[in-house]
């Protein structure tokens, strides 16, 4: 069976960790906190209840594990997930027992890259974001050390996933273009991280492109779980070119979906194309994680939800700023904040401050290289009667800084990162700040593809 329940799928990456010990302390309460949550979804797979995958992408079984009978699993070399559903409000605070078990956990890494993996599972489903942050760089760091590529794989794979649930780009898109290299190095493609990033910078020809690529990738790898980041991908897509109808039918989320993040994405396309129950459901759902995990992502997502159904009255607004307020640390939840907020203000006949606030998004979109909306808000703008520069053309030659070329150019004849800063008399952590702005501003993923790209870098 190579994907569980279509495209809500969860992915249980194969490991070299050891099986935990039988007396771990770790093992007791992370497993019996799971198997007290399969108790109560008794009915398994094919009624939404527990997904278990194994490292092959395939449903695991129990070999006599503790709630093996509802689905919980913890293989030799595979990671098991536990989905959410059944609308039970603790539910959420068991899985976070589970998690917190892991937190508290000081194990040895090889052995704890496993329990790290499925916390981190846990808290992507529940859009925990502090934890997911918090565990997330114990694993990236626990893997750097230890040289272990596929541990690094998957940490940073829920890295990205944590930034892309922050509104923290630059965050998913380091993760991203990492784990494109180490899968090119090891000969496994990886493009779903293209795709995510090519949907943000509105680079539809290639999205399209990339999102058969991906079908292809998860189809020989029996990987389902990037179909789930590919209706992501299309969604935002869609979403910056103001295709309200596709970006509605491009995803599903459900309680146990790890893309809890695209859920305000789905409210906007529902209501925009005429399906406001569906809206009013997924508000709902935004609630119901804002209950749970009352932080500035899930309360923003929740407010700019709210607002978006809400139609004329002035507790839309109220709800629009409280977007803007929660996700102030968070660029790209804000800018889409911002720009939601002056299409409501040009509806509502408020040209002047519809025409601030979608500066303002415009400006932000631009920062971080989402172009696709930057249009969006480009067009809006001149809705509003403003005059709006046309965007200016990619070229190489003007977007990078004598810096930036600098850097790429070292990285393009094969320098590392610690060689380019020792001869360029700069940090590591600046390096990789400029190599992440150069990828991004010439459109490659990973320094192969900046190899080939043929260009002028000198400054």
């Amino acid at each position: 069976m190579r994907a569980i329940r279509g495209r809500a799928a969860y992915y249980g990456q194969r490991s070299r960790a050891r099986k935990p010990k039988e007396n771990g302390d770790v093992k007791s309460p992370l497993r019996k906190a799971r198997a007290a949550f399969a108790a109560e979804r008794v009915s398994g797979i094919g009624d939404g209840g527990v997904g278990v995958v194994d490292g092959r992408g395939e449903l695991a079984g129990g070999e006599g594990v503790e709630g093996a009978e509802t689905g919980v699993e913890f293989g030799g070399d595979g990671i098991a997930f536990l989905g959410v559903s059944g609308g039970h409000d603790h539910l959420g605070a068991v899985l976070r027992q589970a998690i917190d078990a892991v937190r508290h956990e000081a194990g040895d890494p090889p052995e704890m890259f496993q329990w790290l993996a499925a916390a981190c599972a846990d808290a992507t489903i529940l859009a925990d974001e502090p934890r997911l942050h918090e565990l997330t760089r114990r694993m990236e760091a626990a893997a750097r050390e230890q040289g272990a590529m596929v541990p690094l794989s998957l940490a940073l794979s829920y890295a990205g996933a944590r930034g892309l649930l922050a509104g923290d780009l630059p965050e998913a898109e380091r993760c991203f273009t990492e784990i494109t290299a180490i899968a090119e190095a090891r000969g496994q493609p990886w493009g779903v991280g293209s795709l995510i990033l090519s949907a943000w910078r509105g680079q539809s020809d290639r999205a399209y492109a990339l999102l058969d690529v991906v079908a292809d990738e998860a189809d020989r790898q029996g990987q389902g779980y990037q179909l789930v980041f590919a209706d992501y991908a299309r969604c935002v897509l869609e979403l910056g070119h103001g295709h309200y109808d596709a970006a509605y039918a491009s995803c599903r989320v459900d309680d146990t979906s790890q893309i809890k993040f695209v859920l305000p994405d789905l409210v906007e396309a529902a209501q925009r194309s005429g399906h406001p129950d569906a809206a009013d459901g997924m508000v709902r759902l935004l609630a119901g994680l804002a209950t749970g995990q009352p932080g500035p992502v899930t309360l923003g997502f929740l407010a700019r939800a709210q607002a978006l159904v809400a139609g004329d009255g002035t507790e839309a607004e109220d709800h629009y700023r409280e977007a803007i307020n929660q996700h102030g640390h968070a660029p790209a939840h804000l800018a889409r904040s911002h720009l939601v907020y002056g299409e409501w203000l040009r509806r509502v006949k408020r040209p002047r401050d519809a025409r601030a606030s979608l500066r303002t998004a415009l400006r932000l979109f631009d920062e971080i290289g989402a172009q696709g909306f930057a249009r969006r808000a480009r067009l809006e703008l001149a809705a509003a009667g403003e005059t709006v520069a046309a965007q200016p053309s990619a070229g190489p030659a003007r977007d990078l800084t004598p810096q930036e070329a600098q850097v790429a150019r070292l990285a393009a004849a094969g320098a590392t990162n610690a060689e380019i800063a020792a001869q360029l008399y700069l940090s590591p952590n600046t390096v990789d700040y400029h190599l992440r702005k150069v990828f991004r501003k010439l459109d490659v993923t990973s320094r192969r593809q900046l190899a080939r790209a043929q260009l002028d870098l000198v400054p």
